[in-house]
């Protein structure tokens, strides 16, 4: 998949970010691990992964393997020790708030694997 060895990626955070970054990763033929706070809330992502598949299936978008190939590289939980386990790569896509993002990067720590890590910035709309 990767010149840099990487496989398995993890993605906190499937809200409006999150679950698009967890699409392109599987697309791009990554397992993927993505996590946040409910069932729900990854039920809703992974809905909206597939709708977004399919509409690029519909349209003639450049699939190299059909939606149910792509989604079944998804992995959803609400356990960040789950969602970092075995992981090569993290990118934390979670809300702006101190004590979730610790709990991530404190679960990361105790899994003992260097690995990169990629974290993104909201820009506010003017």
């Amino acid at each position: 998949m990767s010149s840099l060895n990487i496989k398995r990626i993890a993605v906190a955070g499937a809200g409006t970010m999150g679950h698009g970054i967890a699409e392109v990763f599987a697309m791009a033929g990554f397992e993927v691990n993505l996590m946040d706070v409910s069932d729900e809330i990854l039920r809703n992502a992974l809905n909206r992964i597939r709708d977004s598949l399919e509409k690029l299936s519909r349209r003639g978008g450049e699939l190299r393997e059909g939606t149910d190939s792509i989604m079944s590289r998804i992995h959803t939980t609400t356990k960040v020790s789950e969602a970092v386990k075995d992981i090569d790569f993290l990118v934390e896509a979670v809300p702006e708030n101190a004590e979730l993002k610790k709990n991530i990067f404190r679960e990361l720590i105790n899994t003992r694997r260097p690995m990169q890590y990629s974290r993104l910035i909201r820009v506010p709309y003017q």
